[in-house]
C-alpha cells in the first residue's frame, strides 16, 4: 500500500508528474483505478497498461497463450466461455493500449476452507519483466479477497526462477512438491495465506 509519506508517489499522482511515471502507473493499479483518460506517454516508459475483464472476443488469442505456456491443459472454445461466465472462475486480461499482453485465471476450489486456486498467469514475451505479472497478480488477489477467501494456492515449475521471485516479492511462499510432475516437470505448490 502506498502511504501518504511516500513523496515520489504523491508526485507521481497528485502533483501532475509524467503520468507514465513506472509507481505512478502502479499506483492506479494499486488504488482500483487504470491510466485510461491519460495522455500518452512523453518519458522513458511508453505504454499504458490497464487490467480488463476476459471476454468471449479474448478468446482466441488467450487459447494461443494458454497452448503456448500450458500445453498439458486440454482446452477448448466452448470450456474457455464456460469459465469466462462460471461464478467460481475469475479471468482478467492485461492490456497495452488495445493489445493484449496477457492473462491470469483464478478459479475457487474449495469453498468450505475458503481456497483459490491461480490456475496460471502468462504474458506475451514483448510485454515480459514490465509489471504486467505483477499486476494480474494484484487485482486477482483483490478479487480472492471480494470472495472472502483466505488462501491462494499456485504451480509453478521447479525451474521457473522469475516466476518464484515475483510471487516470492509479493507474499507467496514454497508449500511442497506437487506429487505429480506437470509436462513433465517438477511442479512445487506454492501459497499466500489472506488476513
Amino acid at each position: 500500500m502506498v502511504q501518504p509519506g511516500n513523496t515520489r508517489a504523491s508526485r507521481a499522482l497528485d502533483q501532475g508528474s509524467n503520468p507514465c511515471d513506472p509507481i505512478a502507473v502502479f499506483v492506479r493499479l494499486h488504488r482500483g483505478t487504470t491510466s485510461q483518460g491519460l495522455q500518452p506517454c512523453s518519458g522513458p516508459l511508453h505504454y499504458t497498461m490497464t487490467i480488463q475483464p476476459v471476454s468471449e472476443y479474448d478468446a482466441p488469442e488467450i487459447l494461443e497463450l494458454i497452448q503456448k505456456y500450458f500445453p498439458y491443459l486440454e482446452i477448448n472454445f466452448d470450456l474457455f466461455v464456460k469459465r469466462i461466465h462460471h461464478p467460481q472462475f475469475f479471468l482478467q486480461k492485461s492490456m497495452e493500449r488495445d493489445r493484449l499482453a496477457g492473462f491470469s485465471e483464478w478459479q475457487i476450489i474449495d469453498l468450505k476452507n475458503k481456497i483459490v486456486r491461480l490456475n496460471g498467469i502468462a504474458v506475451k514475451p514483448p510485454f515480459q519483466r514490465r509489471g504486467y505479472a505483477t499486476a494480474l497478480l494484484k487485482k486477482g488477489e483483490e478479487w480472492v479477497e471480494t470472495q472472502k477467501m483466505k488462501k491462494i494456492i499456485l504451480l509453478v515449475a521447479e525451474t521457473n526462477i522469475a516466476a518464484k521471485k515475483m510471487y516470492q516479492k509479493n507474499g507467496y511462499s514454497f508449500s511442497r512438491i506437487n506429487l505429480k510432475k506437470i509436462n513433465g516437470e517438477i511442479a512445487e505448490i506454492w501459497e499466500k495465506r489472506l488476513k
